[in-house]
């Protein structure tokens, strides 16, 4: 299915806000940081959809006040994680740490929370690491 069933009969804003976040971060990256943006960009596409393919296959325990389970969420930080490094190095480990636990615990909002995160995370990271 397309859409959750809380999600039916009214406006959809998660797709406009994974479109906006995109744009923000591609349109960031041309003046800031643009491995930082990328990681963002990565951690909300490729971490928070392994998270939900595995977490709908594996089941298993839920994170605590979240619908979220354990095993999306790891499988999602690892994938992202592995995605990231090979495009920006190991500030791509804290963005995808960062982002993914963000996605697990933002509710409503989580895909443009995710990458805002993500990408602070990482350009933290960066700057601690000096990339």
């Amino acid at each position: 299915h397309l859409y959750r069933s809380h999600e039916l009969g009214t406006v959809a804003y998660e797709p406009l806000a994974y479109l906006l976040s995109i744009i923000a971060l591609l349109a960031l990256s041309l003046a800031f940081m643009p491995l930082a943006c990328y990681t963002g960009i990565i951690v909300m596409t490729v971490g928070d959809g392994v998270a939900g393919l595995i977490g709908h296959l594996v089941k298993g325990p839920k994170l605590p006040y979240t619908r979220k389970t354990w095993a999306g969420s790891l499988a999602g930080a690892f994938a992202a994680a592995a995605a990231g490094f090979l495009v920006a190095g190991p500030m791509a480990v804290a963005g995808a740490a960062g982002g993914m636990a963000a996605e697990a615990w933002s509710g409503k909002y989580d895909n443009a929370i995710t990458a805002a995160v993500a990408f602070a995370c990482a350009a933290l990271a960066a700057a601690v690491l000096g990339q």
